[in-house]
């Protein structure tokens, strides 16, 4: 069992997911295991000897100024599509995709629906003058595989290393091109808001076509908080259970979270999947959001599934978090 923390952040009412990958053969079950730490310590599972399939590994560089896509595109909805999935690959928010498709209803959205894909926000994050200096965390090197839409998945995995939590994470991908050394930036997505000492988490982004061909990746830190005073325990969270399937290219994971404490007011459970291939580098995300009753000794079932952009699942970490 393992106590999560309840952060008092900004009400965040998107029902937000993030598929990646193809559909799984059938399921054969794996044992999750834990470790007891703070706050965010995830469960670990490992599959039965999975079979790898490598894929190249791009180094990261130095960055240039980023150029924006030029055009609004058009995307057609495809089986298991979500309004939420489709905005988070996209680098939007489920508001700017419904304000760019008005006529169209999240919740009767059949296959081959045709969605405007606005505009990505791909101009600079760069802080301006005035702006502290970010509190330091470790950036593990970034790494891109292609999408079937022909964009690139790009993920990487960040660590607090300092003796406070960090929080007010911000980031941006950037692509260079080797040929013409031009650069197009992607906002990174951090799935939950604070890291404690000596957590890790992966960080992602979509980049959808036109991509360079062979592109330099960096992960660029913008802004970073330390946090002095951590969140008061609230939820406990029951040891998940995590299927990978045969094929190792998606994996279930489903638990239930128990309330220890009385809190005032609606909350939201956050629950997030982090698939690692058998070299420890991660091939996919996903992240859930739950209403919850937050009386004393209730309880909150979960489920998602995480598919893999690359390879198969070696491993799975499942995070938790619950905010006002």
């Amino acid at each position: 069992m393992q106590t999560m923390r309840i952060k008092a952040i900004l009400p965040l009412t998107i029902l937000l997911t993030l598929i990646l990958g193809a559909c799984s053969a059938a399921p054969g079950e794996v044992t999750a295991t834990s470790s007891v730490q703070a706050h965010l310590t995830p469960y670990s599972t490992v599959t039965q000897t999975p079979t790898l399939t490598p894929t190249p590994v791009n180094a990261p560089t130095a960055t240039l100024a980023p150029t924006a896509t030029p055009t609004p595109r058009v995307y057609v909805v495809k089986e298991k599509d979500t309004l939420g999935v489709i905005a988070y690959l996209n680098g939007l928010t489920v508001d700017e995709l419904k304000a760019a498709n008005p006529t169209v209803d999240p919740y009767m959205m059949p296959v081959g629906t045709k969605l405007i894909i606005p505009l990505p926000r791909t101009a600079a994050l760069t802080p301006s003058a005035g702006e502290p200096t970010p509190v330091p965390v470790q950036v593990n090197a970034a790494e891109c595989s292609p999408a079937a839409t022909g964009g690139l998945y790009c993920f990487a995995t960040i660590e607090n290393q300092q003796q406070t939590a960090v929080g007010n994470f911000s980031g941006e991908f950037q692509l260079k091109d080797p040929a013409s050394g031009t650069t197009v930036s992607q906002k990174a997505l951090l799935p939950l808001e604070i890291l404690q000492p000596g957590e890790s988490l992966a960080v992602f982004a979509y980049f959808a076509q036109p991509v360079p061909s062979q592109p330099q990746v960096e992960l660029k830190v913008l802004t970073s908080s330390g946090i002095a005073t951590p969140p008061a325990p609230g939820i406990s969270m029951k040891e998940p259970r995590v299927v990978i399937s045969d094929d190792g290219y998606s994996a279930s994971i489903s638990g239930t979270g128990v309330y220890t404490e009385a809190a005032t007011g609606d909350r939201t459970l956050m629950v997030v999947a982090v698939s690692f291939d058998g070299q420890g580098k991660v091939n996919g995300i996903r992240r859930i959001e739950l209403a919850i009753d937050t009386a004393s000794g209730s309880e909150v079932n979960y489920a998602l599934n995480v598919y893999s952009s690359r390879g198969p699942i070696a491993r799975v970490l499942v995070y938790a978090d619950t905010q006002p």
